[in-house]
């Protein structure tokens, strides 16, 4: 939720100055930290899991977009 959405933008702030801000995107985007969904019948466990299942699901419609808030939002800062 949106403590999910703080901590993630928090970490990265903290970690970016010395360079250790990749450290940060697997624990969101690969863990349940990112969220899970059930696609296709199936679990998805991390939120780049259940957006790439969620496109490779003919019968989906629409996209994960409550998980996707931690694909983005570094051009501020690039």
């Amino acid at each position: 939720g949106s403590f999910g959405s703080f901590l993630y933008g928090f970490l990265l702030r903290l970690t970016g100055a010395v360079g250790l801000h990749h450290t940060i995107y697997p624990m969101f985007w690969y863990t349940a930290l990112g969220g899970t969904a059930e696609v296709a019948g199936k679990t998805v466990v991390g939120a780049q899991n259940i957006f790439f299942a969620q496109l490779a699901d003919p019968n989906h419609h629409g996209l994960f977009t409550y998980g996707t808030r931690f694909f983005a939002g570094r051009f501020a800062t690039m």
